[in-house]
């Protein structure tokens, strides 16, 4: 679940280059001066047990980084994934920072989607964020939800709850606007290698592929 929507780095290098609309940059500053301090406490209420803020590794690089620490792999619901107004025609533009650039770069042995997925989404999903929202695991959606309903804090369900260990999640263009082909399955694996799983959860390491869910398939 995320509680913020994407975009933040892209429009903030569109403004650098004179080329963000006041609408849209007005936007961007609105999310980035929203605490998450609502969503934090809400979270806690609704017993979730894996978070993370979403700042300058992007939405898919903590994500990566969360499944890691518990070897597990995951699937993102694209076109369910929420953008900031504007974001989606700016990255068409070209306005992609170099920390974008190295996130890419970073993810490429981990991520892999398919081809429903445009590759403007695909960079916006690994697009540096400044004050992003926070990116929840929950086994009880509803009640989180429910708890982040209270506060007022947005939040959108971007790959539904585990049954399993691994979470297992479909990953699909929906209605998003500007997303082709919306019946096509996009999986976002992530994998983990075997130095994260001995102890090592923190920080980048070596892309050694060594399967799905620890290192197991």
């Amino acid at each position: 679940m995320l509680t913020k929507p994407i975009g933040t780095g892209v429009v903030a290098t569109a403004h650098k280059r004179g080329a963000a609309p006041s609408d849209v940059l007005a936007a961007a500053v609105a999310s980035m001066t929203t605490l998450n301090a609502a969503a934090a406490e809400a979270a806690l209420a609704a017993g979730v047990r894996a978070a993370t803020d979403v700042t300058g590794f992007s939405l898919l690089g903590h994500l990566h980084r969360m499944l890691r620490a518990s070897g597990a792999s995951a699937e993102v619901v694209a076109g369910a994934v929420p953008l900031l107004p504007g974001a989606l025609s700016l990255t068409r533009a070209g306005f992609v920072s170099g920390g974008t650039r190295n996130n890419i770069a970073y993810l490429a042995p981990w991520a892999s989607f398919a081809s429903g997925v445009p590759d403007d989404v695909a960079i916006l999903l690994q697009d540096a964020q400044t004050s992003g929202g926070l990116l929840l695991a929950s086994s009880a959606p509803d009640s989180l939800l429910s708890e982040l309903a209270a506060p007022d804090v947005p939040a959108a369900v971007i790959g539904p709850s585990p049954s399993a260990p691994s979470i297992r999640a479909r990953a699909t263009c929906n209605d998003q606007p500007g997303l082709r082909d919306c019946s096509a399955v996009a999986p976002i694996h992530f994998r983990a290698n075997r130095e994260h799983l001995a102890g090592n959860p923190v920080g980048h390491g070596p892309a050694t592929a060594c399967g799905i869910v620890g290192c197991n398939e």
